[in-house]
């Protein structure tokens, strides 16, 4: 029988287990635990509520967006595919039954008939109202609102407009100039008109759009015997700026 190693009697006498020397003298480190191997797996944290609200919102926040986006670019689209033309407006009739000046102070009626026309096939006309100003010169002597109309495709409405002043002062040189012209029995006014006007393609589609209308120089001549002033010239077309 082979006669048995140091290292195991030691070890059945129990002698503790004692590892080689390095080279720098000191001896080497031991071998890591089994728990180094098996590390313990971390705890769950599930999400916290205030995070899920978050995100929700985000993503509400990112549809909403991209919903507006998509109307507003398709209504951009129409649009431009539907190419609207600008609505015509006419001055029929143009007339001063009364005008008075005394003490630089302006008495004077005028009565307009008018006629607006939606020359679009493919879209209706929708006005909240046309506040119509009458003036003479750069200068606004008097203003009408006139009531909200519709107008379908390919469609036009008489309009009227009946504007007064009584005993209003006016200025030194403006009272002047009118009653030089209305001495010389012609005088010259001019109309501008404003209006929020919608422009509807079906109920799917609608644009507003603020409409300019400028009817210049309407030339009246006053009657020597009735006083009354006409307009000259017969029917006007009016400038129309969106």
């Amino acid at each position: 029988m082979a006669p048995a190693d140091d290292n195991q009697i030691k070890h059945s006498k129990g002698y503790l287990q004692l590892y080689p020397i390095s080279s720098n003298g000191y001896p080497y480190a031991a071998p890591p635990s089994a728990s180094y191997y098996n590390p313990q797996p971390q705890p769950y944290h599930p999400p916290s509520h205030d995070n899920c609200c978050i995100s929700c919102l985000r993503c509400s926040f990112i549809l909403l967006c991209s919903v507006v986006f998509a109307m507003l670019l398709f209504s951009y689209i129409t649009w431009l595919v539907f190419q609207p033309e600008l609505p015509e407006f006419r001055i029929d009739s143009f007339s001063v039954p009364t005008f008075k000046i005394s003490n630089l102070e302006l008495t004077a009626k005028w009565e307009v008939a008018m006629s607006a026309n939606n020359p679009n096939k493919n879209m209706a006309l929708m006005y909240d109202g046309l506040n119509t100003g009458l003036m003479y010169g750069s200068s606004i002597l008097t203003s009408v609102l006139l009531t909200p109309f519709y107008l379908e495709k390919m469609n036009h409405t008489a309009l009227q407009a009946k504007m007064v002043v009584y005993s209003e002062n006016m200025k030194g040189f403006l009272v002047e100039k009118m009653a030089m012209d209305r001495s010389r029995g012609f005088m010259n006014f001019n109309l501008k008109m404003t209006a929020m006007a919608t422009f509807m393609a079906g109920s799917w589609m609608s644009k507003t759009r603020a409409v300019t209308v400028y009817c210049e120089n309407l030339n009246v001549e006053f009657s020597a015997t009735t006083g009354m002033g006409t307009l000259m010239g017969g029917p006007r077309h009016c400038l129309v700026h969106l």
